[in-house]
């Protein structure tokens, strides 16, 4: 019997979710690798592409698992890693590059008829007013970048001259800025969700009890094992199929009339749903892409 490998891309070996990963995939008798992206070497040839970590060869595994890394080679590494036959989590080939960014997403659930926030992709200071018109200069208003984090780079905008203010900022680092209609339903609170192969694994709910409107859990939320109603559940399942993702975490809002789709994490950390939930994630993770 060929004895399985699993390898873990990772610069964070002492993560709660690396332990867990490595562990899972050693209780199914795999043999083990952690490849960090940026110890690593690719290196093309005329008929062939190998994988170096720390001058050693790869030798192809039967799955790999990325982290949230968002790095270029980190996903280089991955594509790799499927090419020489590891079966992986979200290989999105069929969806349009640009769809990879925040605003790609919002534009295809929007077209499926997923609820996702009024958006505007603000790229230079001739749209501001433009812009405000289409938000009927109603205040306040989300500004996100494009591939923020941990809802790092989200403000909120409470006025016409603190967004002149802020965008005349911003337009100087970022190319592409996201301004958004605030939903005030859903104040300092949200849902995040754990899809693995169109199952729901896990759910929290966020909630920010220090007056900060975003739910991170990194800014200081608190987090809640919470049940989804059936709108929830439908809408949460007909994402992941419309992005043809088979795993990530979705952020979900309170709106007026149900449940807003704000973020599509994948890869995503979900360590705190795990340690709120005690459900197994990274055992599931690792039995799906080792085919236990």
């Amino acid at each position: 019997m060929i004895k399985k490998r699993f390898a873990l891309i990772t610069t964070e070996t002492k993560s709660f979710t690396s332990k867990k990963l490595l562990e899972e995939a050693q209780n199914l008798k795999a043999e083990v690798e952690i490849i960090n992206p940026f110890k690593s070497s690719l290196i093309i040839e005329k008929n062939s592409f190998s994988i170096f970590s720390k001058g050693k060869k790869i030798l192809p595994p039967s799955a790999a698992y990325r982290k949230t890394i968002i790095t270029e080679k980190a996903k280089i590494l991955e594509f790799f890693l499927w090419r020489a036959g590891a079966r992986i989590i979200n290989l999105r080939d069929k969806i349009p590059h640009h769809a990879k960014g925040k605003f790609g997403v919002y534009q295809l659930l929007a077209e499926n008829q997923i609820p996702v926030p009024k958006s505007f992709l603000l790229t230079n200071h001739r749209e501001r007013e433009f812009c405000l018109d289409f938000f009927h200069h109603q205040f306040p208003l989300i500004i996100k970048t494009n591939a923020g984090t941990h809802g790092i780079g989200v403000i909120l905008c409470e006025s016409k001259n603190s967004f002149i203010s802020l965008t005349d900022y911003l337009l100087q680092k970022e190319n592409e800025l996201i301004i958004q209609e605030f939903i005030k339903t859903s104040f300092g609170k949200d849902k995040r969700i754990i899809i693995l192969n169109q199952k729901i694994l896990a759910a929290v709910e966020r909630k920010n009890q220090k007056g900060d409107f975003r739910s991170n859990v990194f800014l200081g939320a608190d987090v809640f094992p919470t049940d989804l109603n059936d709108q929830e559940e439908k809408v949460a399942l007909k994402t992941m199929a419309v992005l043809g993702l088979n795993f990530g975490g979705l952020d979900m809002l309170y709106g007026e009339n149900g449940p807003v789709i704000t973020e599509v994490n994948a890869p995503c950390d979900y360590s705190f749903v795990e340690k709120t939930t005690g459900v197994p994630i990274s055992r599931a993770i690792v039995s799906f892409l080792l085919g236990a």
